[in-house]
């Protein structure tokens, strides 16, 4: 049931944040969760920085992010780690190239008053094209 209920907060998460849903994507977070999406160089703490982030990354993009092949090892009652496969597509309005690109999420969880929440996201890239 625990695989089940992290493998659905990731998948919101590519959901939430390809609707630009800000509102849901804050809430499948621990308040100070952790976000490199550039291998080290820049690392945003708290999850208000992450939504005020990705929105304006975001303001003139179309995207489309999936998730897949999943590799779920809960570590106890309250932390689980997490490997996912990821392409993602992001066309922006504003003449920047479109992106694609094909790497790992490497994902922390934590489990908060019975609800498995990310608690910390790695973003590795093994390639990006750009169009």
């Amino acid at each position: 049931v625990w695989r089940q209920e992290i493998e659905e907060v990731k998948a919101r998460y590519f959901r939430f944040l390809d609707l630009k849903d800000y509102e849901g994507l804050a809430a499948i977070f621990v308040p100070n969760a952790s976000f490199d999406y550039w291998q080290g160089t820049h690392i945003i703490e708290g999850v208000d920085n992450f939504i005020a982030y990705a929105k304006e990354s975001n303001a003139t993009a179309t995207s489309v992010h999936h998730g897949h092949m999943s590799e779920i090892d809960i570590i106890d009652e309250t932390s689980a780690a997490g490997i996912w496969s990821m392409n993602d597509y992001v066309e922006y309005s504003d003449g920047r190239p479109i992106i694609r690109g094909y790497g790992h999420y490497y994902d922390s969880f934590s489990r908060v008053d019975g609800h498995w929440l990310l608690s910390a996201i790695r973003l590795t890239r093994i390639r990006i094209d750009r169009e």
